[in-house]
């Protein structure tokens, strides 16, 4: 039961038993009993809907009723329940476990995954097993409170083994394309969604163009002549295992790409020009 209540009735002389009639649900004791003392200890839930009278006995006089004397419960909401609770976990190589650090009291937890075959959670320990050594992502973990008023959950993700690959991109210019401008000092920056990123390690390793700054999860390099292109290799890091994103970007001169332009723009004003002929002819 989720509260419980301690009711006096208003004594009467010579009163040797209390009856209490109940009627209702949610509530206990759930049948009509009866006292030698003016006290009854109810236990109810939060779908409690029930309504106690109260008699009094003497062995003189017989019962006694007084139809002011009764109390009515109602639902009410769950305080306990509606705690906010939270937990978390580090990355999960190959086992762990989970704990809350602010359970509500007098609650039974459970612990559910939303991916069974990528990591198990033990329903009733929290502890987790890793199942599937191919994957490298997030799980959604949900642990569920409850006692007899209801149930209240919490999810929450974890990250299972090394850190997912992400991708390497200039940091400005052609953010999005394969080609970089040469002698140039570019920025390049890796982005992934792991979920720690504090927790991450990175290595540039650059095979075509010079590194001049290896500021982690960025660095920055110094693009090499037309044609020799910039490549390199940046390894990211947990405390699960380490994986390598090879990367590699054209180069091509600025007065080269000065060049396509003027042509390209030529070319278009020509065939514009065509169009504009071929409608007035």
């Amino acid at each position: 039961m989720c509260w419980k209540h301690d009711l006096t009735a208003n004594t009467t002389d010579n009163t040797t038993q209390y009856f209490w009639e109940i009627q209702g649900t949610g509530i206990s004791p759930s049948v009509s009993t009866s006292t030698a003392t003016p006290q009854l200890t109810i236990s109810y839930t939060n779908s409690v809907d029930a309504t106690i009278r109260i008699k009094s006995y003497n062995g003189s006089c017989g019962n006694s009723s007084d139809p002011s004397a009764y109390y009515i419960f109602k639902p009410k909401g769950n305080a306990e329940l509606n705690m906010p609770f939270y937990f978390s976990s580090p990355p999960i190589c190959n086992t762990g476990i989970l704990t809350i650090s602010n359970q509500p009291a007098n609650t039974n937890l459970v612990w559910t995954s939303a991916d069974p075959n990528k990591l198990s959670v033990n329903s009733n320990s929290g502890a987790l097993t890793r199942n599937d050594y191919n994957y490298y992502g997030a799980v959604s973990i949900t642990a569920t409170v409850s006692n007899a008023c209801g149930s209240n959950s919490q999810t929450s993700n974890v990250w299972v083994g090394a850190p997912a690959l992400g991708d390497v991109r200039p940091l400005y210019g052609s953010a999005y394309g394969t080609t970089v401008c040469t002698g140039q000092y570019m920025d390049f920056v890796y982005t992934s969604d792991y979920l720690f990123p504090q927790q991450l390690s990175y290595s540039w390793d650059v095979t075509s163009g010079t590194l001049i700054q290896d500021g982690g999860s960025s660095a920055t390099i110094y693009t090499p002549g037309a044609g020799q292109g910039v490549s390199f290799v940046t390894s990211i890091t947990n405390v699960c295992g380490t994986r390598y994103r090879y990367k590699s970007f054209a180069t091509a001169s600025v007065v080269e790409g000065s060049i396509v332009l003027k042509m390209l723009v030529s070319y278009l004003f020509t065939r514009i020009h065509q169009k504009v002929i071929s409608l007035l002819s």
